[in-house]
């Protein structure tokens, strides 16, 4: 180290100096005091300064003697902080001269009534960086009592009070000695002004960082670094504040910064190594950076003991057991005993670590080396009873406990972790479950809000965290149906409090790995895993249980890839059990049963497999034993077992459930063995023995619980016995009458549709559980389910009343205030709500409520037709789920998906709002930023493609749907949107075979065939339709009976010009909520115009008619449909069909009026030409049926065009224009080849022109596509066939005719004789 120069200014040695006494870097006191001595040799101060550095590190004589040296000098200005250095050096000796220490406290007692202020400042330095806070107080109050400004004087009393402050803030006081720092650093910087102490600035950043005011402390730091750049230490305290902030991030670029002037800077490599430890979780990077560490310390700190102790502790705290980090961390703290073999606190750390790497008997060595260094040290001998337990000497252990809980003063979390590790010993697990519990009391509370200081890590104890976890995990099984969910539950906070800490700890992701599997939860825990495994690709235990998760969701080839990787990285892995267990079961559900049995007959060699092993006593259990559990030792059994009856290898497959039913007898597996027995007698078909089994399981056996459920599915599944199966949910409740018990008696209740005793069962689960909102909520969402809205109404409220603070029960209140379309009362309710939660010092959670009230609130207004408003606050929840987003990178990693969904619906239903208002730009700009947040957000994706497809720009859409089905191949709508853009291409043989894949997997997918049907009926091969839905009313029982198929059915029916068959099966969907609004519009499609008429010219307007019954059902009809556009045109249709002036010009008026707001709505512009047509103002149809002719082509309103265009077809016959009516009707079959009225068109066409053979063909189209049934069609191809001479085809068409339409006289008049007399000879 060197005196540096920046900008001009030289480091001032004496506050280098007191920042190093404090820092505890002695050796560096003395190389910048030699430093500044090689231009200042005789500067007293310095040598002073020098020589303390000398007595902290160890050499006492030497500090003596150079004590001795200044105190000859005669300065006055020394004379008292000398003596004081003295009198700590010789009772510091290993041979104390007593008559000395008298000497000098007379001396001292003489010098310090008569000394100078220099003096008295001195000596509360030294006594203070001694230990001798109330002394170094005194001296201070002496100096200020005569110098009240003094600047050294404020800012040192300042750092006392903040070192007796920082004592006692771990206990939960110290504010009245915070308060007094800052009231002295504020008197010293007043003092100090303009320019502003260094000291006193540093203690009061300090000070706000004590108080948590993290950027008033940042404030003061930059100000010392811009002040005095070439002070260091104060970028490093810069550093502690952005690390207590949680900014990572900027504290390692400023870590950086320091080593880049500074590159041997030991608190810099110190926090690099916490940061690649806690953060990141990259052992072989820390490592190499603790060795540089090392040679660092050895270097520039070779003897300071208490410095390798402290680097020491909070690195192996953070290695996750690692041994290449403890292999280093054991460097550090061997090199501490040597340089303080008396030290009983750092032999016990020593022992600590090496209890941590696995050596435990030299654990227990060291520990015992260490307890005759200070009887009854409290740390040593909870470790000493950890390694006891370890070595399997359990009364040993329970012994050593007992001594140490009657001699504590206080209760102690690593004792009730000692005493659960015993009570598992002894088999006792309920106790051991309770002191595990009682631990985490004991240390969570420690944790919550504590600071960030150098022994933070040591104090938020990691490993103790974990350990206890694993306990937990031990007592909960290896499967979730065997676990306790309240054990389970217990671990979520220690572990999300912990790994928002130190997300970089993998073991502890693991751990969470395990919670959330054992909790059902397997997307959370393969997320876990896969983290471990992309921070470690060796982490066998990680990938092995991905492996297993991912079996139980059947992808099994995804499964057996990781478990290569695994293999790739680790060899040894296929050593373990659990890899055969997976491996075998990837086998065994692709088919591969021999190599199944081969993989677990192999592992059952494996020791500790087939019998357990049971170490003896004194020997500690080896990594590979203690992975296996007898859980997994029981599951290789059964799987086997399995294996063999599927093989028809009944025999083996009998003799290994003996073998198991021996090796687990009075075990915790002994259940489990019973229920796969009882599994395997019903694969065998016997069910009374099955039943008989697993009723024999007794209810003091760890698996009761999961033997009552299957015998519950069985009575419900093989009996249909609805009572038995409430009755072993009953017992099951009976039996532990726990809140999760009484929920899932709840629910079973629900299962078998007793919504009245599930609301009793869920209100005992919550007197169980007062506080808990969510048995509140399901209670609520059960009489909501039963329609009991008044009640779910009552419930709601008066909960709310009783605890205003259940932010999720007003939320739900409001929620049904909403489906009851009771909006004032909603508003009323969400209002509140979201004042509380403004008002509130919200949590993360409340931070989500929050959104979610807003969206609704959104909703509230939107039902009221407040579209402003309702915009309004989903932009507020925007802004404030992106705040949502920013707090959850930091905390809980594992939700952020989730929440990245909601952001992305949020954007998406703004982005609707302003489609609604025609502001394309603002409509794409929130579509793209839902896909920022969510890539493959479905509603979205689908939204922007159509967008696209209305601007025409199809490769656009085309690209947008690949990548939505990529995302998620099960996509009904990008599959969908595929399918509309292959119509609109023509592409009618793709679109057929992209629907006959997805109906090959699903073949009763109503939507798909819906619009099949479509594609089939554009492409002209309706004749195919009925196969379909033939196929899928055969693929279920209760297909035919579906809304949809009704729907389908009608819709082809009408296709086929059947309108009365159509009509009946769309009645049937009409009260269908997905099916029931389309069904209703065909309906009154076809009441209103059934045989598709276009020709309004020779209509007669009367003044006063009767409406027909038609009319009368699509005014009925349209009362169920809900208000839109599309229902205003349907309403303007049956007004036309009054066929009355009044009518038709309001139906215009109603019209014009709709086209304001959407001023490109096809389906108005059709029908306001058709009403100009019945109202004979042709000028003005035929100008909006051109303008309709021009605009670009949309598949969603592929019936509008082709009406508008069929409607101007008739236009220009009527005037003659009949190629342009040719052209029309091309690009009407161009569209639709089935498309009879086009077909007929152009027969009419030809008719005009004399060609009657190409009338004739136009009209055979025509009069197929309307299934001949038109007798309108059928006159004209029969009249075509008489002028082609075609006698007897035209005949036939007669006769086919005359027999649907007896009454038809004119086709008997005008053709039929005709016809007959010109084949007449």
């Amino acid at each position: 180290l060197v005196l540096r120069r920046s900008s001009g200014a030289m480091a001032d040695p004496g506050i280098l100096v007191k920042y190093y006494a404090h820092a505890g870097y002695f050796r560096h006191i003395q190389t910048v005091c030699n430093e500044a001595l090689k231009k200042r040799s005789n500067d007293q101060t310095l040598l002073f300064w020098r020589a303390f550095g000398m007595l902290k590190e160890g050499s006492v004589n030497e500090a003596i003697r150079e004590y001795e040296a200044v105190a000859s000098r005669g300065d006055l200005q020394l004379a008292l902080p000398v003596k004081l250095a003295l009198l700590h050096a010789h009772k510091a000796s290993k041979v104390v001269d007593n008559e000395e220490v008298m000497r000098l406290e007379q001396e001292i007692d003489m010098e310090d009534s008569n000394a100078p202020d220099r003096a008295r400042l001195m000596a509360a330095q030294v006594l203070w960086h001694l230990g001798e806070v109330a002394q170094a107080k005194e001296q201070v109050a002496r100096l200020l009592q005569l110098q009240s400004h003094s600047v050294p004087g404020l800012a040192l009393r300042g750092w006392l009070e903040l070192h007796e402050a920082e004592d006692e803030l771990t206990s939960g006081f110290g504010d009245e000695h915070l308060s007094a720092a800052e009231l002295s650093f504020g008197q010293a910087l007043e003092a100090s002004a303009p320019r502003k102490d260094l000291d006193a600035l540093m203690g009061r950043a300090r000070v706000h960082q004590l108080n948590r005011q993290f950027r008033d402390a940042l404030d003061h730091l930059n100000q010392v670094v811009v002040s005095y750049p070439w002070f260091l230490p104060a970028l490093l305290e810069k550093c502690n504040v952005l690390i207590a902030m949680g900014d990572w991030d900027q504290a390692m670029e400023t870590v950086e910064r320091v080593l880049s002037e500074e590159p041997h800077n030991a608190e810099a490599l110190r926090v690099q190594v916490l940061h690649l430890l806690s953060q990141e979780g990259r052992y072989t990077v820390a490592i190499s950076r603790i060795q540089e560490l090392i040679d660092v310390l050895n270097r520039y700190e070779p003897q300071n003991g208490p410095l390798y102790f402290r680097m020491a502790r909070s690195i192996a705290r953070l290695s996750g057991r690692n041994p290449g980090v403890l292999q280093q961390t054991l460097k550090l703290v061997e090199r501490a005993c040597k340089l303080a073999p008396a030290s009983c606190a750092v032999a016990a750390e020593l022992g600590y670590q090496q209890m941590l790497s696995g050596d435990v008997h030299a654990a227990n060595a060291t520990l015992k080396q260490a307890s005759m260094l200070e009887t009854g040290s409290e740390d040593v001998v909870l470790h000493q009873t950890r390694c006891m337990v370890l070595l399997g000497e359990v009364e040993d252990a329970e012994q050593q406990l007992e001594f140490v809980s009657a001699t504590a003063v206080t209760r102690t979390p690593e004792m009730a972790l000692c005493g659960a590790l015993i009570a598992r010993q002894r088999g006792s697990t309920s106790t051991a479950i309770l002191l595990l519990d009682e631990a985490l009391e004991l240390h969570m509370p420690t944790i919550r809000g504590m600071g960030y200081s150098d022994d933070f890590f040591v104090r938020l104890k990691p490993d103790l965290v974990l350990d206890i976890a694993r306990e937990y995990l031990k007592q909960c099984g290896s499967e979730a149906e065997d676990a306790s969910s309240a054990a389970v539950s217990a671990l979520y906070v220690p572990l999300d409090t912990l790994m928002r800490h130190v997300p970089g700890l993998l073991d502890g992701h693991m751990l969470v790995a395990q919670a959330r599997f054992l909790n059902g939860d397997l997307d959370a825990a393969s997320r876990a895993c896969s983290y471990c495994t992309k921070m470690d690709p060796s982490f066998v235990a990680a990938s092995l249980l991905q492996a297993q998760i991912l079996a139980r969701q059947e992808k099994f080839s995804h499964a057996n890839g990781v478990l290569e990787q695994a293999l790739a990285h680790n060899f040894a892995v296929r050593e373990s059990p659990l890899f055969a267990l997976i491996k075998a079961k990837v086998h065994q559900t692709q088919g591969e049963l021999q190599e199944a049995a081969a993989v677990l007959s192999a592992a059952m060699q494996l020791p500790g497999v087939a019998a357990a092993a049971r170490p003896a006593r004194g020997r500690s259990v080896n990594a590979a034993e203690a992975e296996l559990t007898d859980h997994d030792r029981c599951s290789i059994f059964l799987q086997l077992a399995e294996i063999w009856l599927e093989l028809d290898q009944r025999k083996e497959a009998k003799k290994l459930v003996q073998e198991a039913i021996i090796e687990f007898a009075g075990g915790p597996q002994e259940g489990r063995v019973m229920i796969a027995s009882a599994q395997l007698q019903l694969k065998g078909g016997n069910v009374e023995k099955a039943l008989q089994m697993l009723s024999s399981i007794p209810n003091d056996s760890p698996h009761y619980h999961t033997a009552r459920k299957e015998l519950a599915s069985l009575y419900l599944n093989y009996r249909g016995d609805r009572h038995k199966y409430a009755q072993c949910h009953r017992d099951l409740a009976r039996a532990n009458p726990t809140a999760a018990s009484f929920v899932m008696l709840g629910e079973a209740y629900m299962h078998i549709s007793e919504p009245q005793d599930a609301i009793a069962a869920f209100e005992k689960a919550l007197a169980k559980s007062p506080g808990d909102s969510s048995l509140a909520s399901r209670i609520g969402k059960v009489l909501v389910a039963t329609h009991e809205f008044v009640k779910a109404i009552e419930y709601y409220s008066t909960a709310v009343q009783k605890d205003p603070s259940q932010t999720r029960l007003r939320h739900e209140l409001a929620e049904l205030y909403v489906l009851l379309k009771k909006y004032d009362q909603a508003e009323v309710e969400l209002t509140s709500l979201l004042s509380q939660l403004v008002a509130a010092d919200r949590d993360l959670g409340e931070a989500m409520q929050q959104v979610l009230s807003l969206r609704l609130l959104a909703r509230v207004h939107r039902g009221r037709g407040q579209g402003e408003a309702a915009l309004g606050e989903l932009m507020k929840a925007r802004a404030a789920q992106n705040n949502v987003l920013a707090r959850m990178r930091a905390e809980v990693p594992d939700l952020l998906i989730e929440q990245r969904q909601l952001a992305a619906d949020i954007c998406a239903e703004i982005a609707a709002h302003h489609e609604a208002a025609h502001d394309p730009a603002l409509t794409v700009d929130f579509y793209q930023e839902a896909l920022k947040n969510s890539e493959g957000h479905e509603r979205s994706t689908i939204a922007l493609a159509r967008l696209h497809v209305s601007r025409g720009e199809r490769d656009a859409a085309d690209a947008l749907c690949a990548a939505l089905v990529r995302v998620d191949p099960s996509s009904h709508a990008a599959s969908m949107l595929l399918a509309e853009l292959m119509l609109q291409k023509s592409e009618w043989e793709a679109a057929v075979h992209h629907f006959d894949a997805q109906l090959d997997k699903k073949p009763s997918d109503f939507r798909a065939i819906a619009k099949l049907l479509q594609v089939l009926r554009c492409a002209g091969r309706l004749q195919e339709a009925e196969g379909y839905l033939t196929r899928a009313e055969r693929s279920s029982s209760k297909a035919a009976c579906e809304a949809g198929f009704h729907y389908c059915r009608g819709v082809l029916e009408r296709f086929l010009n059947n309108p009365r068959a159509a009509l009946k099966e769309l009645n049937l969907a009409r009260r269908d909520a997905e099916w029931g609004p389309a069904a209703i519009r065909n309906m009154i499609e076809i009441y209103l115009n059934p045989e598709n008429e276009t020709n309004w010219d020779e209509l007669v307007l009367d003044e006063a008619t009767e409406p027909s019954q038609a009319v009368l059902a699509s005014e009925r009809l349209l009362r169920e449909l809900p208000p839109s556009p599309r229902q205003q045109v349907l309403e303007c249709y049956t007004l036309m069909c009054y066929k009355t002036k009044s009518h038709l010009e309001k139906a215009a008026s109603m019209l014009l009026e709709l086209l304001n707001t959407e001023r490109e709505y096809i389906p108005a512009l059709v029908c306001l030409s058709q009403c100009y047509l019945m109202l004979k103002q042709a000028p003005k149809a035929r100008n909006h049926l051109k303008r309709i002719a021009k605009m670009p082509y949309v598949a969603e309103l592929a019936d509008d065009f082709e009406r508008g265009w069929l409607m101007l077809t008739d236009v220009y016959i009527v005037s003659g224009k009949y190629d342009l009516a040719e052209e029309l009707c091309r690009r009407c079959l161009a569209s639709n080849k089935s498309c009879a009225k086009a077909w007929e068109f152009l027969g009419v066409v030809k008719e005009k022109e004399m060609s009657y053979k190409d009338a004739a063909s136009h009209y055979e189209k025509a009069w197929s596509y309307e299934s001949e049934l038109s007798a309108a069609v059928g006159y004209k191809l029969s009249f075509n066939y008489l002028k082609a001479k075609k006698y007897v085809e035209a005949i036939d068409v007669c006769h086919m005719v005359l027999n649907q339409y007896p009454d038809y006289p004119k086709i008997r008049n005008d053709v039929l004789e005709k016809a007959r007399e010109a084949l007449r000879p």
